[in-house]
């Protein structure tokens, strides 16, 4: 027991009197950094892909981006994070003469790992919305671009946003992985700690336990944003409007054909049938 005593002692001094805990605080910036900078990569490059994987195929150029973008997907969701971060570390960007920091390699390696789970939870969202929706778009005069942005994916947002949540709680836990090559993050602040103190398990300790305020402050937030987008009179029962002009912001609820004709432009309501349909709205 004293022996114990006497190893948190030194653990307390070397930790707090010696201002050891600069360098957690300083691992904890870096690990929300790299997370929050990932994250932002992710969805720029998740959006572009899933837009290019979801336009119909009928011309060679969809078909060619589609491919490639089809291989970038599974190439970072086919090998380890580690392997990634080890690749572009240590081979490619010597390779091409470039010298980045630690942390701004981790940032650029999560966001693009994360692009390539992103595109498929947002591709996913967008297909989980019934077809049908986008052909009544079509029948009173909207192309396939305002459609998708005024009708789909509204609709396929709900289906979207907590996937996405889920993806930034575990790239949080992902930044680890950084530690390989000591970029500075939580998990190479406890190295430098426990190398400092030659204490493994105080030093494990108070890293978890940051880590698991961390996560489970998170899942909190999430769980609730999730419960308002689920349940808020926007998004409720899936359902979606149609505005009055493509230039201006006014939603209107269409119930049938005549109110369709009235706020559609003179050239869409021409190409209406004169059958009555049915619209859901969001408001």
């Amino acid at each position: 027991m004293g022996n114990f005593g006497n190893k948190w002692n030194k653990f307390v001094q070397i930790f707090i009197e010696k201002n050891g805990y600069v360098k957690v605080v300083q691992g904890l910036q870096n690990t929300l950094l790299i997370a929050v900078v990932g994250m932002i990569i992710g969805v720029l490059i998740g959006t572009i892909i899933a837009t290019v994987r979801v336009l119909p195929k009928y011309k060679t150029l969809p078909r060619a981006l589609n491919a490639v973008c089809s291989f970038y997907v599974g190439l970072f969701r086919g090998t380890p994070m580690v392997v990634q971060l080890l690749i572009f570390y240590y081979v490619m960007l010597p390779l091409m003469g470039i010298k980045l920091p630690g942390v701004r390699v981790a940032m650029v390696v999560f966001g693009l790992n994360s692009g390539a789970y992103i595109s498929e939870i947002m591709r996913s969202g967008i297909q989980s919305v019934d077809p049908g929706q986008l052909e009544a778009g079509r029948a009173v005069g909207l192309g396939f671009g305002p459609a998708m942005i005024r009708i789909v994916i509204p609709q396929a947002v709900k289906n979207i946003l907590p996937a996405l949540g889920n993806e930034f709680v575990v790239m949080v836990k992902e930044t680890s992985l950084a530690s390989v090559f000591f970029v500075g993050e939580l998990m190479t602040s406890y190295k430098t700690v426990q190398s400092t103190t030659f204490l493994a398990i105080p030093s494990l300790t108070i890293v978890g336990i940051i880590y698991f305020i961390l996560k489970y402050s998170l899942y909190r937030f999430h769980t609730v944003s999730f419960f308002i987008c689920k349940y808020s009179e926007y998004f409720s029962n899936g359902n979606f409007c149609i505005k009055k002009d493509i230039s201006n912001g006014d939603f209107y609820k269409i119930h049938n054909l005549n109110q369709i004709k009235q706020i559609l432009t003179p050239q869409a309501a021409t190409s209406v049938p004169d059958a009555s349909i049915a619209v859901p709205t969001i408001l």
